[in-house]
C-alpha cells in the first residue's frame, strides 16, 4: 500500500536535465511556428490580431534592425489621451541584445498604459528617430500638442528635436536628482553636506517660481563656489536643459503631474516580470507582451467605469456636484488636495498661488477652487481639461480614414502608372510576404 504524501521515485528512469526540458518547449514552440522562424512568427502574430506594426530590415540580409509595435487597444488608448509619452529604454530583454524602447501614456484615472515598443539595433539619434516617425504615424493631424518626458539620453534628445520639434519637453527632475546628488557626493565627500547642498541650494534652486528667480538662485550658486567643479558639473551637464526641468519653466507646461519617468520604469519593471529570461526570441517577446497588455486593458477600463459610476463621498458640499461622474476619481483627488492646503493658508493663499495648477494640470486653480468653496458654488466640467472628462476608449470614426478615402479619390485621377504604384504599395502592406525575412543577430556579450 502505497501511503499519500510520499514521493515515488524511479531510479531505472533518469530524470530530464535542464538542457533536455528547453530541448523539448522549443520542439513544441517551432511546431507552433509551422516552420517559420521567430521573427516571421512575431509578424504572423501580429498581423493576425491588428497590430499597428512597422519594421526596417538591411536589404542586403534581410535582416530586421528595427521593429514597431502597437496593440490595437493600445493605440485606441492614444487617441484618447494622446497628451502625455514617456520614453525609456531597457536591456536585458531579448536574446539580440536590442533595445527595448517603450512608449508610455497616461489617462486620466491615474494608470499607465504601453501605447507601443521598438526594438533597436542601437541607440543612436538614427534609430530613436525611425522609432518616433513610427509613433508619429499613430496621431491625427487634429491632435493638440503631445507632452513628452525622457531621460538624458543624448540620441533620442536630439531624435526628438528633429521628429518633434515643436512638442513640450521635460527631463525626468527624479534622475536628474540623482544625478547631482551622485556628483556631490563625490566633490563633498560628507553625507551631510551634500544633504545640505540637495536641501539648501539645488532644490531650492530648482523649484523658483519664477525666471528672474531662478537666474539669480543660479548666478549665486556659482559665484559662491569659486571656480569650483561642481560648478562646471552644473553648468555642462544640466544648466543647458534648465527649461526642461526648472519649476518656472514646466509649470507653464500641460503635463497632468508627469514630470519624472517614474511611470516608464514602473512599465519596465511590470513588463520584465512577464518575462522568464532575458534571452527571448522576438515571437516569445511579443507573446508575453501580448498576454500583459490584455490585463493592463482590463483594469484600465475597471477603473474608468468606476469613475463614471461610482460617486466618491466628500465633504466640500455642492462644489463637486457638477462633475461628479463626469470627471474621473483622480481628478477629484487632485482638486481636494489643493483645497485642503488652501484651507489651512486661508486667504494668504490668493497671493502664493500663481495659478499654475490650471496650466499644468488643466484643472482650476487653488485660489479659484478655494473662493468658490466659500461661496458656495460649484466647478463645471467645462473648467476641467477633456483629458479628465474622457472616460471611455476612443470608439468613434478615424481621421485617417476621411484622410486614406481622399487620397483614394486623388488616385482614382492618376495616370495609370502612378496607380500601378499605389496599388503595389498597398498590396504590399496588406498581403506583406515574410519568407526572407530574417532574425536579428545576436550580439556578442
Amino acid at each position: 500500500m502505497i501511503k499519500l504524501g510520499l514521493s515515488i521515485k524511479y531510479p531505472d528512469q533518469p530524470q530530464p536535465s535542464i538542457r533536455q526540458i528547453y530541448n523539448l518547449v522549443g520542439k513544441i514552440n517551432a511546431n507552433d511556428r509551422e516552420g517559420r522562424n521567430h521573427a516571421q512568427q512575431m509578424m504572423h502574430l501580429a498581423s493576425a490580431k491588428g497590430y499597428v506594426h512597422f519594421i526596417d530590415i538591411d536589404q542586403k540580409t534581410n535582416k530586421l534592425r528595427y521593429i514597431f509595435m502597437a496593440h490595437p487597444e493600445g493605440a485606441k488608448l492614444f487617441k484618447s489621451y494622446p497628451y502625455v509619452v514617456g520614453i525609456d529604454s531597457t536591456y536585458k530583454t531579448n536574446l539580440y541584445g536590442m533595445p527595448f524602447v517603450e512608449f508610455v501614456g497616461v489617462t486620466p484615472v491615474g494608470k499607465s498604459f504601453l501605447i507601443a515598443y521598438a526594438l533597436l539595433e542601437d541607440e543612436t539619434s538614427t534609430s530613436y528617430e525611425w522609432a518616433l516617425n513610427q509613433l508619429k504615424l499613430m496621431l491625427d493631424s487634429i491632435v493638440p500638442n503631445v507632452f513628452m518626458i525622457t531621460d538624458r539620453e543624448k540620441g533620442l534628445l536630439l531624435a526628438l528635436c528633429y521628429v518633434f520639434p515643436n512638442t513640450p519637453h521635460m527631463l525626468c527632475l527624479w534622475h536628474i536628482n540623482t544625478g547631482v546628488e551622485n556628483r556631490a557626493t563625490k566633490f563633498y565627500g560628507d553625507a551631510l553636506a551634500v544633504q545640505n547642498f540637495r536641501r539648501y541650494r539645488w532644490k531650492p534652486m530648482a523649484e523658483m517660481k519664477t525666471v528672474v528667480e531662478f537666474e539669480n538662485a543660479w548666478n549665486k550658486m556659482k559665484n559662491s563656489f569659486h571656480k569650483h567643479e561642481m560648478a562646471d558639473y552644473l553648468e555642462s551637464t544640466w544648466m543647458p536643459y534648465a527649461t526642461n526641468f526648472a519649476k518656472c519653466y514646466t509649470d507653464k507646461i500641460l503635463h497632468f503631474g508627469s514630470r519624472t519617468t517614474s511611470r516608464v520604469e514602473s512599465a519596465h519593471g511590470i513588463l520584465k516580470s512577464w518575462f522568464s529570461s532575458s534571452t527571448l526570441a522576438l515571437d516569445s517577446i511579443w507573446q508575453r507582451v501580448d498576454a500583459m497588455l490584455t490585463v493592463q486593458h482590463s483594469e484600465i477600463r475597471k477603473e474608468l467605469e468606476m469613475s463614471r459610476s461610482k460617486n466618491r463621498h466628500d465633504k466640500f458640499g455642492t462644489l463637486f456636484a457638477m462633475v461628479k461622474g463626469v470627471v474621473s476619481h483622480r481628478a477629484l483627488e487632485l482638486m481636494e488636495k489643493k483645497i485642503n492646503r488652501g484651507l489651512s493658508l486661508g486667504y494668504d493663499l490668493i497671493i502664493q498661488c500663481g495659478c499654475t495648477f490650471e496650466l499644468s494640470y488643466g484643472l482650476p486653480c487653488a485660489c479659484s477652487l478655494i473662493m468658490r468653496y466659500y461661496d458656495g458654488g460649484s466647478i463645471y466640467p467645462s473648467e476641467c481639461h477633456e483629458f479628465w472628462r474622457t472616460l471611455v476608449f476612443h470608439q468613434g470614426p478615424s481621421t485617417d480614414l476621411d484622410r486614406f478615402e481622399e487620397y483614394v479619390n486623388k488616385a482614382r485621377k492618376a495616370d495609370p502608372t502612378t496607380l500601378r504604384d499605389i496599388m503595389q504599395s498597398m498590396s504590399n502592406h496588406l498581403y506583406p510576404e515574410y519568407e526572407e525575412l530574417q532574425e536579428p543577430s545576436v550580439k556578442e556579450t
